[in-house]
Parts: C-alpha cells; structure tokens; sequence
C-alpha cells in the first residue's frame, strides 16, 4: 500500500483487469480534449481508455480487444494539424506470450469527449 512518503500523492486507483498468465498492465500513455483526460492503458488483451478528468474517480470508457502480438503493448498519440484529429498508435510485440504476428494498431480519438458535461468518452 501507498503510504504517502516523498513528493507524490496517490489521488485515485482503477483495476478493472481481470488477471490471467497473459493479461497485465504494461504501456500506458496520456490524452487530453477540451475539458478531459484520459489515460490510454494497454495490456495482454487489448487496449483500456479510460476517463481520469476527476482523479479520485477514475473510469473505463472503452476496452478494444487486440489479437496478435503477445501480450506487451505500448500506445503514444499524434495530433494531426491539418486534419484536425487526433490517433493513439498502440504497439504489439511479437512472440512473448505465446502471441503471434506482432501488430500496429492505429485509432482515431476523435470522437472522445472534450465537454467536462458529457463523461462517456
């Protein structure tokens, strides 16, 4: 447990993985829009986007399962400026963890809220 000693303040907790041999947190990677963030959290099985606009009270928007690659991911985002929209490109290794065929997965947030009224993503 977090006791609170050094710098840093634990301000809110999210674990809605359920644990297998393949599925643990492992990239993660922050976005904002208007009045939102959201942390882009990858593990073994896919891909968690999930709403921490109030810290203390942190929720999934969308799981995206992810096949192929084994089970480490890594995610980083991109704002295109001539289009206007902005993607999450999320990695996934090869051969570790019985995966196979590692991927690039490639996702539009767009579509993602930014209105701090309108909490569903």
């Amino acid at each position: 447990s977090y006791s609170g000693e050094g710098n840093v303040i634990r301000v809110g907790r999210w674990n809605g993985l359920v644990s297998t041999s393949t599925s643990f947190y492992n990239g993660i990677w922050g976005y904002a829009v208007g009045d939102r963030e959201y942390a882009l959290q990858c593990h073994g099985q896919g891909f968690n986007i999930i709403d921490i606009t109030d810290p203390t009270s942190p929720f999934r928007v969308q799981f995206v399962p992810m096949e192929g690659g084994g089970y480490w991911r890594d995610a980083a985002t991109h704002h295109d400026a001539v289009t206007g929209k902005s993607y999450a490109y999320v990695g996934a290794q090869g051969n570790q963890g019985g995966g196979t065929n590692p991927n690039l997965f490639v996702f539009d947030l767009s579509n993602l809220s930014g209105d701090i009224n309108a909490p569903n993503g």
